[in-house]
């Protein structure tokens, strides 16, 4: 329940979150599209919060910790980490789409990379935004220094670090 409970609440957190002018609007005019501008966020930015916030390893707690989604990842570097454009588009294998696995991945290596303060400065910079799905890479560039398009290419290093030793033992191995 501590699982299901903590990743539909960061939904809800995130989703409703808005400061200035989409806070104003949603004061003056009430709840619509434009006053919740985390609503139109890929859906690899939305789920992997939520899995990236559900996960504790010291309490060894959450999918991001599990063997089951390392083995998945690792596999994904195997085959050739997805783009960004393909990741960032709905994804039609819902309930078990990549955006859970590589959103949580993607949370992960900019915590790693730029603290976990950073991540909580982009979500407030696109809450303050009323179009914010136009200027995500503009709010990335302001907050991390990079766009994601940016990111992207690093992302993609990172994990075949993070993996490189556990690939190389499974091909010793056969």
């Amino acid at each position: 329940m501590n699982l299901l409970i903590t990743h539909e609440l960061t939904h809800v957190v995130q989703l409703y979150m808005a400061m200035d002018s989409p806070s104003s609007l949603r004061e003056l005019l009430g709840r619509h599209l434009f006053t919740f501008p985390h609503v139109l966020t890929p859906s690899f930015m939305i789920e992997g919060l939520a899995v990236y916030k559900e996960t504790s390893h010291q309490i060894g707690y959450g999918r991001g910790q599990s063997s089951r989604y390392e083995m998945l990842m690792r596999q994904e570097v195997i085959n050739g980490v997805d783009d960004l454009s393909q990741i960032a588009v709905p994804s039609r294998d819902w309930p078990f789409g990549k955006q859970y696995l590589y959103g949580y991945y993607y949370y992960a290596f900019l915590a790693e990379r730029y603290g976990s303060q950073k991540i909580t400065g982009y979500l407030n910079n696109y809450s303050r935004q009323l179009i914010p799905f136009f200027l995500q890479n503009s709010i990335a560039k302001k907050t991390f220094g990079k766009s994601h398009e940016t990111l992207w290419p690093e992302f993609k290093s990172w994990l075949k670090f993070k993996f490189l030793s556990q690939i190389k033992k499974l091909s010793f191995s056969r």
